[in-house]
């Protein structure tokens, strides 16, 4: 599904992105410049961006909380 209309980017795109190492909105705008022309997209990048923090968080808590129970 294309994300950026003005740019063509679509969301696996910016997936493949975040998953490189994109943590912000500058970080997809310099890559792909989604988000920089007529901006629609970027409430939708935003929202890209924090699920993933979100995955990225419960991923973090579920390793602590194994490392913790075999302690």
């Amino acid at each position: 599904m294309v994300i950026c209309l003005c740019k063509g980017v679509s969301d696996k795109k910016i997936n493949q992105l975040i998953a490189s190492g994109a943590k912000s909105l500058r970080d997809i705008m310099a890559s792909c410049q989604a988000g920089s022309d007529c901006g629609s997209c970027v409430c939708s990048l935003k929202e890209m961006l924090q699920s993933q923090r979100a995955a990225d968080d419960a991923t973090l808590d579920c390793a602590t909380h194994e490392r913790a129970g075999n302690e």
